[in-house]
Order: structure tokens, then sequence, then C-alpha cells
């Protein structure tokens, strides 16, 4: 039986990557800025279900993504990225957040579930 998924990180200057699988859910390794990753998740694709899945619209923005164009060629470059918060359950603080988020029937439906802290229960989206 094989395994097919994606990782979630997000490190500790905040820079959030969706990511395929490295098979190494212990040691997520380091951000592409070189800052070590301060929190994570795997989303499960094996049967095309998204199980454990966290949309973008979770993420709530710490900074906004700061571009420069230049004005003879009209290229736009990325000076600073998008910064995000480290997800935190407003109730009792922790960031032990977790996703039953799926899509049922092979990836065919809409998806269902929810996510929440594993500390209080509490559902966040």
């Amino acid at each position: 039986m094989s395994y097919e998924g994606r990782e979630i990180t997000i490190c500790e200057n905040g820079h959030l990557s969706y990511r395929e699988c490295q098979y190494n859910v212990d040691s997520p390794g380091a951000c592409r800025c070189g800052a070590k990753i301060a929190w994570f998740r795997a989303i499960d694709d094996t049967n095309c279900e998204a199980f454990g899945d966290f949309p973008i619209g979770f993420f709530k923005v710490k900074t906004g993504e700061v571009t420069e164009t230049c004005p003879t060629c009209d290229h736009t470059k990325v000076l600073y990225e998008t910064t995000y918060e480290i997800p935190e359950c407003p109730k009792c603080k922790s960031n032990k957040i977790y996703s039953d988020r799926h899509q049922p029937d092979y990836g065919a439906g809409p998806f269902v579930g929810n996510i929440w802290c594993s500390e209080c229960k509490t559902t966040l989206f």
C-alpha cells in the first residue's frame, strides 16, 4: 500500500508552504528562508480525499506581500512574502490544531469535517 500526501508548514518567520510529503513526519526540515519549521500538519491524499485539509482561508495573515514594479519593463517582483501567524486556539491558546476535513467519495464531493483544537475541543473552522 502506498501513501500520497502533502505537508502544510509555517516557519518561525511566518512563511506558509504546501509541499509534497517528504515521508519524514517527525522532522519537516527547514523553510526555504532557512528558518526552522514552527508548525506543520500532513494532508493524506492516498484515496484522493485530502484528509486533514487546511484551506488557505483558515490561516491569519500577519504581514501582507510587498511587491515592486519596474517602471521600464513593467516586471513585478516580490520584495517580501506574505507571513502568517502560527495557528492557535482563541479559547485555550494551544497550537495543537487538527483537521478532519476531507472530500468523501474519492474527492468527488464538497469538503466535510472541521478544524478543531485537540486540547479544549473548540471548533475553529
